[in-house]
């Protein structure tokens, strides 16, 4: 049996606190239907919620604009990634283990870093572990959780990432070769 509906002369109001206004117009979501697929980027201004992932040299600022046009080169602009997954899932695997002093309370703890946190920093080992994790498609790091993460097609963006996987892990590879600093940072 369902409780009886609050009627607006119960007077429910005045108990209420009285909140802003937002403009909900300017936030979308990203479901599975309707999620853009090509280079695995959100292509609008708008702000849409869920996962973003960046590598680029430390100290260096991404050009957004640049990013988000015709122009983009992952290797001189930074890498940029769109709710791929399981990256996240192996990148937070590694943070956890270069960041042993932070610990992450509240519900989503389970999901490791997120924005204001330190990067990964790019590795010998790291390099190796990723150049495994993608030979074998991130078959460790099945993500059971992260709705805004896009768990739910990450066999897809696994699939299509692959080609630019690659050419981020060679990239990481001729950072180290150079002693230049590379980072991994993420927003969710």
């Amino acid at each position: 049996m369902q409780p009886a509906p609050v009627t607006a002369v119960s007077g429910y109001e005045a108990v209420l606190p009285v909140l802003p206004v937002l403009p909900v117009e300017k936030i979308k979501f990203d479901f599975y239907p309707i999620y853009d697929k090509s280079l695995s980027l959100t292509k609008t201004k708008e702000k849409k919620m869920g996962l973003d992932q960046y590598a680029h040299l430390r100290d260096q600022k991404p050009d957004w604009d640049k990013i988000y046009s015709d122009e983009y080169e992952p290797k001189k602009d930074g890498f940029v990634w769109r709710k791929h997954a399981r990256l996240q899932k192996f990148m937070a695997i590694q943070h956890a283990k270069q960041n042993k002093h932070q610990v992450h309370e509240g519900n989503l703890a389970h999901l490791g870093f997120n924005g204001g946190d330190e990067p990964v920093f790019i590795t010998e080992e790291l390099v190796q572990e990723l150049a495994e994790a993608i030979k074998n498609g991130y078959g460790d790091f099945f993500v059971a959780d992260g709705f805004f993460w896009g768990q739910q097609f990450q066999e897809e963006s696994v699939k299509e990432n692959k080609e630019m996987d690659l050419e981020f892990l060679q990239w990481c590879r001729d950072m180290i070769a150079e002693k230049k600093v590379a980072v991994y940072h993420c927003s969710w």
